[in-house]
């Protein structure tokens, strides 16, 4: 962070305990102190040390919710570890799941404690935020109350459920949890809404005719997909093959190279069917 004349400028990440980080803020600050301006540490944000999910611990939580993507005793005990890491946002979605799959009151008591400690949406950057934000709003434009049900597909941290409360949600991400959208075990769902962003993009256009049918399979209202391309008339027809014919759709695009998060594509929608979990 440097100062002059009362405004502050940021250097997030720089952990001055790192020698190259060290001789990077002296070289910076012999020619910022020209100017009466310094680099100092920004102590509000934590140092990089790896990626959570390749520590021992976290990768047999992964492991066993992997192999039993039901068990809710799993989900809790990744809730509570991803909390003591400081991972506000997987913690939340970790105890969204394990109320989901067993709606018991210490599990709603976990959700509550993880809401208490989530970090500022703010901190989430521009672009996610209004992503996060525009995909919240559409499915409240679609039907989305107190007592309807998510799933989010490759939702990384699962920082959609904190938009989305108190609607039931719960997360599949391969890396974050370990549970893939083909891998759900027909335990769990159906949901009223599924939600995969910034996802297709990256499914092997081999498998993605598999991906859109594992979402559709787990929705009763509508699936939701926000991607960051437009669909010409020949791209909306092999979309439209991909998933089936015969169900109303509708598409809407999101511009590329812009920070404002546009409406997203809604790309089935099909009878109301409630879930199978008791309330």
């Amino acid at each position: 962070m440097a100062a002059y004349h009362g405004v502050r400028m940021l250097l997030p990440g720089a952990d001055p305990r790192n020698d190259g980080a060290m001789m990077l803020a002296s070289l910076v600050n012999s020619l910022l102190g020209r100017f009466g301006m310094r680099l100092v540490r920004n102590s509000r944000v934590r140092p990089r040390t790896g990626r959570f999910q390749d520590l021992p611990e976290v990768r047999t939580l992964i492991g066993r919710i992997a192999r039993d993507p039901a068990d809710a005793a799993a989900h809790a005990d990744y809730a509570t570890l991803a909390l003591q890491h400081g991972n506000g946002f997987l913690a939340h979605a970790q105890a969204r799941n394990a109320e989901w799959l067993a709606p018991t009151a210490t599990n709603s008591g976990c959700v509550r404690i993880a809401a208490q400690t989530l970090p500022p949406l703010s901190g989430l950057g521009h672009n996610a935020y209004h992503r996060l934000q525009a995909l919240a709003r559409i499915l409240r434009e679609e039907g989305l109350g107190p007592t309807s049900t998510v799933l989010d597909v490759g939702g990384g941290d699962g920082e959609l459920a904190a938009f989305l409360s108190p609607a039931s949600y719960f997360l599949a991400d391969p890396v974050a949890n370990g549970i893939a959208a083909t891998d759900l075990p027909a335990s769990i769902g159906p949901f009223d809404y599924v939600v995969s962003c910034h996802v297709l993009e990256h499914v092997e256009p081999a498998a993605r005719s598999a991906f859109l049918d594992a979402l559709i399979e787990r929705a009763g209202d509508a699936v939701v997909l926000l991607n960051p391309f437009h669909l010409d008339a020949a791209g909306e027809q092999s979309l439209d093959q991909a998933v089936g014919g015969g169900r109303q759709r509708r598409l809407r695009d999101q511009p590329r190279r812009t920070g404002r998060a546009a409406p997203a594509q809604l790309l089935d929608q099909r009878p109301r069917a409630r879930p199978l979990c008791s309330r």
